[in-house]
């Protein structure tokens, strides 16, 4: 993210509109909105008011709780909007790193070169860790390989590495060579992070903290947002010249390019429906379907607000998260602002909450060579399909273990998406938290009967609800019944 961007949006083409009142109530349900190519629709929007801008949003699988920086604080909402606490007292503050497995999180505090860490149940202040090193802390990301916390110091052109458990800041700091953005962990040790002002990707080993790798990223010009599918090694960068560029994060190769809007600032990946998105400041989301992992259509371009250019995804319910406020015109310029920038409407702060309103043919994963539309045919009418008629989501599964593809998926959900090896341990051994999965005797139905309302068994152990009609509930299932196999 640019410097100081919680003050104000970023310039974006054309006027913001002049917003001449605040609406009375806090809570709007949205007006009705037909669907697009890829089943999303506005379903609430949500005025949180108060002071300032805003940076990063962070969304957690488990709690569903998103985390949005205000500047010199870190609002808290749960999935339908509504304020749940707040995380006070922060310097420039871009964001949330969230580590489920140790219940903590930590705000990247720009202003006063350091991380906050919090209890991520209560929001309670635990520390606050100083960052010799670091110079104007922007993003960050959490690794689960290492189980460290990296922040990227845009000024100081370095990475800051933070233990997620005891919030020691790790000896050493990685140099970038240049203005780091947004960054992604594939979960087996390794960091990519895009070098916005030299138009490049940059790959670094989360343990040794040794650069790897760094490559051009041609056509793909001042890269900002970035999410990854572990499973078939790509990572989706938004860049500044309206493109997303799909990278092969083994091999540094862009394999292709889709159009985007204007204004990038943030993109998500959901690893159950194949979608990618990048959200930007021009008022829309570009939805993109990962039809293999070497083709990709554009089925989708979701109508949002002006400004509202970055975004969190859900991973577990499918939910889009965006705010943005309204603007005044920028004032004439000056000698001593030559550019200067709209006003924030005071306490017209909005977030923007777009939900999934059914199945569509173009969410299927893609699944090695095949198309999108294979795969969703395929889907549909194996055994155990949701809807197939008489064999359930679980017993599916079982048939199911032996694909490849979906023990894959079903892997990279267990590993990063809903952090399972944090309570199961990285190969389902168990820990003194939940028992091991590798001699479990239930069946793939009993596993999904369990998954499907884990929390009225287990409420106490944040163990999130993953319906029947959940893409990711067959991808779990299956890979959960190949750890009891192995």
């Amino acid at each position: 993210m640019r410097k100081a961007r919680w003050e104000s949006v970023a310039l974006y083409a054309g006027a913001l509109a002049l917003a001449f009142g605040v609406s009375l109530a806090n809570f709007a349900k949205a007006s009705p909105q037909s669907s697009g190519g890829s089943g999303y629709q506005l379903a609430k929007k949500v005025m949180l008011g108060g002071m300032g801008g805003w940076d990063y949003l962070s969304a957690d699988p488990v709690s569903h709780r998103v985390f949005i920086s205000r500047g010199n604080h870190v609002m808290v909402v749960d999935a339908d909007g509504n304020v749940v606490g707040d995380i006070p007292d922060l310097m420039g503050t871009h964001g949330a790193a969230l580590a489920d497995e140790f219940n903590h999180g930590f705000t990247s505090n720009g202003g006063s070169n350091s991380v906050t860490m919090f209890d991520l149940k209560t929001l309670a202040v635990l520390s606050d860790i100083k960052m010799p090193d670091a110079v104007g802390p922007d993003g960050y990301v959490y690794d689960p390989a290492s189980k460290r916390v990296f922040t990227f110091n845009g000024r100081s052109n370095n990475a800051t590495a933070v233990d997620a458990k005891s919030g020691d800041v790790v000896a050493g700091s990685v140099p970038l060579g240049g203005k780091p953005e947004a960054a992604q962990a594939d979960g087996a040790g390794h960091i990519f992070v895009n070098i916005e002002d030299k138009d490049q990707l940059l790959e670094f080993d989360s343990g040794t903290l040794k650069v790897m790798n760094t490559w051009p990223l041609a056509p793909c010009m001042q890269p900002s947002g970035m999410a990854s599918d572990t499973v078939h090694k790509r990572l989706f960068i938004g860049c500044h010249n309206n493109l997303m560029a799909i990278v092969d994060f083994t091999t540094g190769k862009v394999v292709a390019t889709e159009p985007i809007g204007t204004g990038i600032d943030a993109d998500g990946f959901d690893p159950g429906t194949g979608f990618a998105f990048a959200s930007c400041g021009d008022g829309t989301i570009t939805v993109v379907h990962e039809d293999t992992p070497d083709k990709f259509t554009v089925v989708d371009t979701i109508k949002t607000q002006q400004g509202a250019r970055t975004m969190a995804y859900d991973t577990s319910n499918h939910n889009i998260y965006t705010v943005t406020a309204d603007m005044t015109p920028a004032p004439p310029p000056t000698p001593e602002n030559p550019r200067p920038r709209p006003v924030i409407v005071p306490n017209t702060f909005t977030l923007l909450i777009y939900k999934l309103s059914s199945p569509h043919a173009l969410a299927a994963p893609a699944s090695g060579g095949a198309s999108a539309s294979a795969s969703a045919s395929a889907a549909a009418s194996a055994p155990g399909a949701a809807g197939s008629g008489s064999t359930s989501a679980g017993a599916g599964a079982n048939t199911a273990g032996a694909s490849g593809s979906l023990v894959a998926q079903g892997k990279a959900l267990y590993e990063n998406t809903y952090m399972c090896v944090g309570c199961h341990g990285m190969n389902g051994e168990g820990t003194d938290l939940a028992p091991d999965l590798v001699g479990t005797r239930l069946s793939g139905d009993e596993i999904a009967k369990f998954l499907e309302k884990p929390s009225a068994d287990a409420s106490d152990k944040g163990m999130p609800d993953i319906p029947a009609t959940s893409p990711d509930l067959q991808p779990l299932v299956a890979y959960v019944i190949s750890l009891k196999h192995s």
